[in-house]
């Protein structure tokens, strides 16, 4: 019986058509931008704001040309890598659990080893051998809870390093110089959006500024 083969889907095309973009009009608009160095007349800031509506019109040209092919670009992007470091992340998890569960294998070793050690230096100290107990307590404390971890499995695709990690456990007990005070920024635009100019602030300045607006 012949076996029946499902052929491929075809990939979505990434073909795109060139944007449209007037290269001599956005030239040329930048080069007369930059030949006004400085404002010294009336008729030279009036050509200002008419070289500055132009820029800010052929911009938004540029933008419109190029919003479809950055729209697409974004969603094929997303359609593959998206699931990809979904399973990357997953997977993660999936070794993290594993080397958490030998970590919590080998601090139990760990702390057995040491009773063990402790328990003998006990008896040994009732018989007298108090040198020896000690030793045997020193020894207790060397153990650390790495030095029984098994080995990772060895593959030539994943491997491991030790780093330097933390955590905040209790940040009510971090002392001052190890938090950061932000300012509350948002809150400060929305006091003074409502009060305005009356907006009173300890250590916040409000003024007006004026900035250029194409008409």
């Amino acid at each position: 019986m012949p076996v029946k083969t499902r052929k491929s889907k075809e990939p979505e095309s990434l073909t795109l058509p060139v944007p449209v973009v007037d290269e001599s009009r956005t030239h040329q608009a930048v080069q007369e931008a930059l030949q006004l160095k400085a404002i010294q007349t009336a008729e030279q800031y009036e050509l200002a704001g008419q070289l500055r509506k132009s820029l800010k019109v052929l911009a938004k040209e540029v933008e419109e040309a190029f919003k479809p092919i950055l729209d697409h670009a974004r969603k094929m992007k997303a359609k593959y890598l998206k699931p990809l470091q979904e399973a990357q992340e997953r997977l993660d998890g999936v070794i993290q659990v594993y080397l958490d569960e030998q970590a919590r294998r080998a601090a139990l070793e760990a702390e057995k080893k040491r009773q063990e050690l402790l328990k003998k230096a006990e008896k040994l100290e009732k018989k007298g051998q108090e040198s020896y107990a000690e030793g045997l307590r020193d020894l207790a404390e060397t153990i650390q809870d790495k030095d029984l971890m098994k080995p990772a499995t060895k593959t030539e695709s994943l491997s491991f390093r030790e780093v330097l990690d933390w955590e905040i456990v209790n940040p009510h007990a971090l002392p001052e110089e190890y938090t950061l005070r932000v300012p509350n920024t948002e809150k400060i635009k929305l006091a003074v959006k409502e009060k305005g100019l009356g907006a009173e602030i300890p250590g916040v300045r409000v003024f007006l500024r004026r900035i250029p607006v194409s008409r």
